[in-house]
């Protein structure tokens, strides 16, 4: 009884320790090694195999000169065509896609691409490319600032930076919206995604989240953190890479850590057997159906649905592409990238997914 207690001591002395530590240290804390306390007699999360789909049908739409990095089908349905490193190219339908907007140095790397207000915005390392719908170039806004995503958030236009959120709008202009964590230290976002009536952020350091009617206060903003590596079970990193709307919260795909759900109730993460599966592409998340479909690195297209609060995770049989680096949802079905540029069109029911 006496161990227990002096364990007990132990380890409530090493969380304080910690919080007095995150709370000195601020931005520095979050890059050091710190152990996660557990019991030991519960063993970690195992890795899940993946289930196999029903075969999708796939059907080539066009090919883009590298890397895609992101899609759009546009009102018109026109396909826009964001890649890593050749710009932004717009493929009318039936037709082949050409570069747009001439963009130059920075401008080349492109991270997400959005339909508003009758224009086309394009989130690049050098800002947000204002085009019209026939792709001529309007303005460069928020020039020199790096925009990793877009999303559509209560009617507005929103872009994550380093430093929290952009407003987008051709009346008013950009505005700036500093967004912080608990030490006062801003949300560097890599990710976006609206889930009821909250924005999702995701960063270096884990997910983030807003309550939709903050947007309207006055900055700096408060967000809450939701760290993925104390989640139960912790995922093994807490670097997001892509969101997207999953049940109450978001499904957050990671690095090399697998995917987690986020929600205000906590984190449970899961990690595959299959390693490259767990490397989810930069933006390569969309809500499909009642779950989630996800590009990877070296696991090709994977589903994600929960079932009785199980996150079960499959891959179509014969999926012809194991590097998928850009996932689009649309009235049609799935529009699909990959790493050497190919755009499919892809119909598939992710619904039969085996339990874990």
């Amino acid at each position: 009884m006496r161990a227990v207690v002096a364990t007990t001591a132990l380890l409530a002395a090493a969380a304080l320790a910690l919080g007095v530590l995150l709370w000195r240290e601020g931005e520095r804390a979050r890059h050091l090694a710190v152990p996660i306390l557990f019991d030991p007699s519960i063993p970690p999360g195992t890795p899940v195999d993946l289930a196999e789909l029903p075969a999708c049908r796939t059907r080539p739409r066009t090919r883009a000169p590298g890397r895609v990095t992101a899609l759009h089908l546009a009102s018109d349905r026109a396909l826009w065509i964001g890649t890593f490193d050749q710009g932004v190219l717009r493929a009318p339908a039936g037709q082949g896609p050409r570069p747009v907007g001439g963009p130059g140095g920075r401008e080349r790397f492109v991270n997400d691409v959005a339909e508003h207000e009758g224009k086309v915005w394009v989130a690049t390392q050098a800002g947000v490319l204002v085009l019209s719908p026939e792709g001529r170039r309007l303005e460069l806004v928020e020039p020199g600032t790096a925009v990793t995503s877009l999303v559509l958030a209560a009617g507005a236009l929103y872009g994550g930076t380093s430093r929290g959120l952009l407003r987008l709008s051709l009346e008013g202009g950009v505005e700036p919206i500093e967004v912080r964590g608990p030490v006062g230290d801003p949300v560097r976002v890599n990710a976006l995604a609206v889930s009821g009536a909250a924005l999702w952020l995701g960063a270096w350091d884990g997910a983030w989240s807003l309550p939709l009617s903050a947007l309207e206060r006055v900055p700096p903003l408060a967000a809450r953190w939701h760290p993925l590596v104390f989640g139960s079970p912790p995922a093994g990193t807490n670097v997001v890479t892509a969101l997207a709307p999953l049940g109450d919260g978001v499904l957050a795909g990671t690095d090399d850590g697998g995917l987690a759900r986020v929600s205000a109730s906590g984190v449970a993460a899961t990690r595959l057997a299959e390693p490259r599966a767990n490397e989810v592409n930069p933006g390569a998340a969309a809500a499909f159906g009642a779950g989630v479909a996800l590009g990877t690195q070296g696991g090709g297209l994977l589903f994600a649905t929960l079932d009785q609060g199980f996150l079960r995770v499959g891959r179509p049989r014969g999926w012809p592409a194991a590097q998928v680096s850009a996932v689009r949802a649309t009235e049609a079905g799935l529009m699909v990238a990959t790493t050497d540029g190919r755009v499919l069109s892809v119909e598939c029911d992710p619904a039969p997914v085996a339990r874990r």
